[in-house]
């Protein structure tokens, strides 16, 4: 008991020492800029069975050609992982929002169980690793790309 008198006249007398919370927590910091924040993308790149072959064969630089070119129009919805129209309405969503001054990727960026996926789609065990490093290099987020900051 008299352990904890002492911890609490200590805690007590630091607060009382350093000032008010309110003190120790001083100014907010000004505003450095706007972030964008991406997270848990989960990009289907397979979800348009038709154009699966194009992208696969195309080099990266060629496929967004390749999506615009796909008849799938509609977002994905639950349980489907994003396809483009969802990524790139959501990008273009976030476009609007004012100049973007970075990007924050916290991971995530492919469907789920894409390996199995991609063989399902049509590509071969042996084309699987070259098209997953291809999407390295696909920049949908290009537009917020700057070298002004």
């Amino acid at each position: 008991m008299k352990q904890m008198r002492s911890f609490i006249l200590i805690i007590v007398i630091s607060f009382w020492l350093s000032g008010s919370p309110e003190a120790l927590a001083g100014s907010p910091p000004a505003a450095t800029g706007n972030a964008l924040l991406l997270s848990d993308l989960h990009f289907d790149l397979l979800a348009d069975p038709a154009i699966v072959r194009q992208l696969i064969d195309a080099p990266v630089s060629g496929w967004d050609s390749i999506f615009a070119s796909s008849k799938q129009t509609e977002y994905a919805h639950t349980p489907h992982d994003a396809n483009y129209p969802l990524i790139k309405s959501a990008l273009s969503a976030a476009s609007t929002q004012g100049a973007i001054d970075f990007v924050v990727t916290t991971g995530d960026y492919l469907r789920h169980d894409f390996e199995k996926a991609f063989i399902q789609a049509g590509g071969a065990p042996s084309e699987f690793t070259d098209f997953s490093s291809s999407f390295i290099h696909f920049r949908p987020l290009s537009k917020f790309q700057s070298t002004s900051h």
